[in-house]
């Protein structure tokens, strides 16, 4: 009687969306059947960098981040030489990820979904998320009450920077707005776009590709935790490293 006068009350009664997506969030999991499949198509190694790369560092991660759309307008506010950097990288990464998801060049800011700017002054760059030290930051904006990104902002400090340093520098801030928000700092990931925060790699390697992949699979429950997708995948396995 009282679970048919629940049904009765959450029938007549709608369902706030925060209401629905703490509810996703507190739900999600991965069939059985999926963890086989991605177990078998990705290695140890290639699930545990997205592991780290996917959620937040040192924290209780409710779900990933990611786009609806595969293909993503990005516009540039900067010198001719910051722009020309940001076509080249864009042209490598739809090179490397296009199966997956590709960035188009637009002039006009207000449509753009990723936004890349060059501020010449620390003083423009929101102070709240850049410290002194850093050297880029992504700041992603979501969907309301999804995990679905709707907008991302990137900035990119260019005093004292070389083009070599700040190449790198956008390639991993680039990685970022695709929905990734950690790092790694273990051997064999020290040379991925993601691995830690000296920006020194230049290329984009499998790793990075695998984790791409990884995120937009829709065998992936963009609102598993970060805790349960260690449970799956991570938990009991024998790593060269420390998971945490």
């Amino acid at each position: 009687m009282y679970l048919k006068l629940f049904f009765l009350v959450i029938s007549i009664i709608p369902i706030s969306s925060d209401f629905y997506s703490f509810y996703k969030k507190t739900t999600a999991v991965i069939d059985m059947e999926d963890v086989y499949y991605l177990n078998k198509k990705y290695s140890e190694n290639e699930l545990y960098y997205f592991y780290k790369v996917a959620f937040r560092e040192n924290s209780y991660d409710f779900g990933l981040l990611k786009w609806e759309k595969n293909e993503l307008s990005l516009y540039c506010n900067g010198s001719d030489f910051e722009i020309n950097i940001v076509k080249n990288i864009i042209s490598e990464f739809n090179s490397k990820f296009e199966k997956i998801i590709k960035f188009n060049l637009t002039n006009n800011k207000d449509i753009a979904d990723v936004n890349i700017f060059f501020p010449k002054k620390s003083s423009l760059i929101n102070s709240s998320f850049v410290r002194k030290h850093k050297l880029g930051v992504t700041i992603p904006t979501n969907q309301l009450y999804t995990n679905m990104l709707k907008k991302v902002d990137i900035f990119i400090k260019t005093k004292d920077m070389n083009k070599l340093r700040m190449k790198n520098i956008v390639k991993h801030e680039l990685m970022h707005s695709l929905g990734f928000k950690g790092h790694t700092y273990n051997l064999p990931f020290d040379n991925t776009i993601l691995g830690g925060t000296n920006y020194k790699n230049n290329q984009i390697n499998e790793f990075d590709y695998k984790a791409l992949e990884i995120l937009y699979d829709n065998r992936i429950d963009v609102y598993i935790s970060k805790k349960k997708f260690h449970n799956k995948f991570i938990r009991n396995k024998i790593f060269q490293f420390d998971v945490y």
